[in-house]
């Protein structure tokens, strides 16, 4: 199953969720809470830091699409 980090709006704030995808690429179930950038060494965290930031270039998604996943 293919995932990545989605901003994602839950309770009128914005957060960063791992989104996990379906066969056709479609958003299909999300982290129940919001993740946080980290790693063992400072390259580590500024990769993840990276991908945090490439969160920001797609759309918004909204927890409500997936409150029947948990």
């Amino acid at each position: 199953m293919r995932w990545n980090y989605r901003i994602v709006r839950k309770q009128g704030v914005l957060a960063v969720f791992e989104v996990y995808y379906d066969e056709d690429g479609k958003p299909e179930t999300c982290t129940a809470d919001p993740v946080a950038p980290q790693g063992e060494t400072l390259d580590e965290l500024r990769g993840d830091l990276e991908h945090y930031v490439a969160a920001l270039a797609s759309p918004i998604l909204d927890i409500e699409q997936f409150r029947n996943q948990w």
